[in-house]
């Protein structure tokens, strides 16, 4: 915009409040740039009980390949995508310790609701312990590789759950997570100065499979500390993880020393 000598421009701000998805708001963000569109409602199942899936990651892609839009499911499984219409999409749906499931498509219409279900399986669960020679607990890093069919499962922590991370930290050196069924090689670990374990489980729907790990301390380095000058977390604009999971991350790792560059 040119603004000549004496001349003024205004424009408006707008501050939308939403329950915590793109989908929410997207509906009042059409309806203030009076564009048309329409809407995708569904029910979100888990295979075989039926049971509503609660706070699932949906989204709606284009036939590109692009996310057009994206919803959590309620407690009753419900979910809802506001979408531009004349287009046909498809649905699908993450949830921690479950199968991706399997894709709907739809064509969604102008001022129209579009009605689909999707079904997931039903969670996995892998209890782990890691510990040294004498069998104290090991703080480490758990790093899952699907084997054959089975897809990288997206772990995260309890709060982002990040889909790009297939890789678990303890500080304990125990406890359990959720996992999709499938085959997986676990590779533990605990800094470099540690040896690394590589297990292969098979995990299965509402069951746990037992991991125990075993690592050696191979190098000694008394009178010297590990550490990392460069550390980012959910301070800086180029981070998502959490204050505490970074932490736990660090210790999982072996470092002793951290500098916070945020």
């Amino acid at each position: 915009t040119t603004l000549a000598p004496g001349k003024t421009i205004s424009f408006k701000r707008f501050f939308l409040a939403g329950r915590g998805d793109v989908s929410d708001i997207a509906r009042i963000i059409y309806r203030l740039r009076d564009e048309p569109f329409g809407v995708i409602e569904g029910q979100l199942s888990e295979r075989v009980t039926g049971r509503p899936i609660e706070r699932a990651r949906v989204s709606a892609y284009t036939k590109q390949g692009k996310m057009a839009a994206h919803a959590v499911s309620n407690e009753e499984g419900r979910f809802r995508l506001t979408l531009p219409p004349g287009t046909r999409y498809e649905v699908g749906a993450r949830a921690t310790g479950r199968k991706e499931a399997t894709p709907a498509f739809t064509e969604v219409k102008k001022d129209e609701i579009a009605s689909v279900a999707l079904t997931m399986s039903r969670p996995g669960m892998v209890a782990f312990k890691v510990s040294d020679g004498a069998g104290n607990p090991v703080p480490a890093r758990l790093f899952f590789r699907g084997l054959g069919r089975t897809k990288k499962p997206a772990l995260g922590t309890e709060r982002d759950e990040n889909p790009d991370v297939a890789a678990l930290f303890t500080h304990t050196g125990s406890g359990e997570r959720a996992v999709p069924p499938g085959d997986y090689e676990v590779i533990t670990t605990h800094g470099p100065l540690w040896s690394m374990s590589r297990d292969k489980i098979t995990v299965k729907p509402a069951e746990a499979a037992r991991l125990n790990v075993k690592l050696e301390k191979l190098i000694d380095t008394k009178g010297y500390l590990a550490g990392d000058f460069h550390v980012h977390s959910i301070n800086s604009q180029d981070s998502i993880v959490g204050l505490e999971d970074r932490v736990i991350s660090l210790v999982a790792e072996g470092l002793q020393i951290v500098a916070s560059t945020d």
